[in-house]
């Protein structure tokens, strides 16, 4: 999953769109970045619910009004809208972000959020007699409502200044709604090699996953071959390369392996996990991207055939079999089916909810 992000002090439809696709999706970046990294789940919920008023979560969004750059010590950007703008260009800059790529600046800003919370080197969080607690406090807060820490976050750190502001602490209500409790990796179901990412493009996301960082494609043994796929579809949901395929192992030993590292196992499908047969020579895998209604269920493939299509370049995917393929199962498989191995949770993205109208407040 990539930033949404548009650089510059324009009204930008999708990231407007409230609660919509591309909030969604940096939200849930930004949750997972800030949970990681010490800040418990209502606290992130809160500083959601600001920053939507602040930025509509768009790292690259400018104030309204003002041109980037321009001198004007009244022109905030990024998330919280950091007020004159060079507080957060210049930090970003000396730090060697690139402020040309939001897979850059916008993680980012986040580090500066992170910064500022727990090793502060200027005072951007005032404690107010309503909300008496401590920027480090409020990142580990679990005994006050999200709406409190919404507000909290909003007097102490935000201060904008036209208060009241209700409308932060219902965005951060409605945030908590649509969020998992516990982000991971993102599941998109991949049902073709153009989507999410497009496999055949050497300049897409795609390629880090099942090329460039994949170890069974360095070594000669990428796709057409299950497990070159498999061990890219793991990484591209959970963000982490799979250590338990012994490297360039075959299919026939990630049951085991996975089991003896810890991973969970089953024999009940879900979003995301791999399917493992153990038959000879060297078995197969492949990842479930869909669960039906009635119990049935599609795995996305790659197979090894006696053609030697392997470790194509991306340029040479095509989108049928032995490359990628779909099947779909009925029950429990057959042919040495061992049985699932789990991702770590993974954030499954919500259909956008019914719109709920909110004014936004602009201080003056």
């Amino acid at each position: 999953m990539t930033w949404i992000s548009h650089w510059g002090s324009g009204y930008y439809s999708d990231v407007m769109d409230r609660f919509g696709e591309a909030q969604i999706n940096n939200a849930g970046l930004i949750f997972a970045y800030l949970y990681k990294n010490g800040f418990c789940r209502n606290a992130v919920m809160a500083m959601l619910g600001n920053m939507m008023t602040e930025s509509y979560l768009n790292p690259g969004q400018w104030q309204h009004g003002f041109n980037p750059y321009d001198g004007n010590p009244s022109n905030g950007m990024g998330f919280v809208g950091w007020t004159p703008y060079w507080r957060i260009t210049d930090w970003l800059e000396n730090r060697g972000y690139d402020l040309s790529d939001p897979e850059s600046y916008a993680y980012g800003m986040l580090d500066k959020l992170i910064e500022e919370c727990f090793n502060p080197q200027e005072v951007t969080w005032i404690a107010t007699d309503s909300y008496p607690i401590s920027f480090s406090e409020f990142a580990s807060d679990t005994t006050h409502s999200i709406e409190w820490l919404a507000n909290a976050f909003l007097y102490n750190y935000e201060r904008p200044a036209v208060t009241p502001q209700p409308d932060r602490a219902e965005q951060a209500k409605k945030w908590s709604e649509i969020l998992p409790e516990i982000p991971g990796g993102t599941y998109t179901p991949r049902l073709s090699i153009y989507e999410p990412t497009n496999m055949s493009d050497s300049g897409s996301e795609a390629n880090r996953y099942y090329f460039a960082e994949n170890l069974y494609y360095r070594y000669g043994f990428g796709i057409a071959n299950c497990t070159a796929y498999a061990a890219g579809r793991w990484f591209e949901i959970t963000g982490e390369y799979p250590d338990f395929t012994a490297g360039t192992g075959n299919a026939n030993r990630w049951y085991a392996d996975a089991i003896a590292k810890g991973y969970k196992v089953g024999q009940e499908p879900r979003l995301g996990a791999i399917a493992c047969f153990g038959y000879e020579p060297g078995g197969h895998v492949a990842v479930v991207e869909q669960i039906n209604d009635d119990g049935s269920f599609v795995t996305s493939n790659s197979a090894w055939n006696s053609d030697g299509e392997m470790n194509l370049s991306p340029g040479q995917m095509f989108n049928s079999f032995p490359c990628f393929y779909l099947q779909t199962y009925h029950g429990t498989p057959g042919n040495q089916f061992q049985g699932f191995i789990y991702p770590p949770e993974i954030y499954i993205p919500p259909k956008p909810p019914e719109k709920v109208a909110f004014k936004r407040w602009i201080p003056a």
